[in-house]
């Protein structure tokens, strides 16, 4: 993705949460490859943001600002924020790593959203590993789906 890439994507987390807008769900779902309606994108950005919650608490109507959405874009792809991101467009400098291995406390952990492609490595890890899945929907990849830890045997 470029840059504009990430700016269209992050207007669109703020079209699609504070106008309805159709179209930009459907781009955000396509990006994501899910298939989120607008109750499920309010219930991420109501997880994810700590300042709209707060906002949420102060008026009827809290809007999403595109600092925020900036920052969703740049937690998703590995980076801790708009401007980390943007540098490593430049510089190809590489996200967080997907996972991490904890072998003393026998257990696997996402550190981000992950891609289909990082679930397969993520699975092979496992396998050769012979890590043992303990959470029931720890193997669903639906859309939204989200692990905790999986733990080590």
């Amino acid at each position: 993705m470029t840059a504009a890439d990430d700016e269209w994507l992050a207007g669109d987390f703020v079209s699609a949460h504070d106008y309805r807008d159709q179209a930009a769900l459907q781009r955000l779902n396509g990006h994501y490859q899910r298939s989120f309606t607008f109750d499920d994108l309010d219930a991420e950005i109501w997880r994810r943001v700590y300042a709209f919650r707060q906002r949420a608490f102060k008026s009827s109507k809290s809007y999403l600002q595109l600092s925020e959405a900036r920052t969703l874009i740049a937690q998703d792809a590995g980076f801790g924020s708009w401007e980390a991101l943007a540098r490593a467009l430049t510089t190809g400098a590489s996200p967080v790593p997907p996972y991490a291995i904890d072998p003393q406390d026998n257990h696997v952990a996402p550190r981000r959203r992950l891609t289909d492609g990082e679930w397969d490595d993520l699975i092979a890890v496992m396998k050769e590993r012979r890590i043992i899945i303990s959470a029931p929907d720890a193997t669903s990849r639906t859309p939204g789906s989200r692990v905790s830890s999986i733990f080590l045997c």
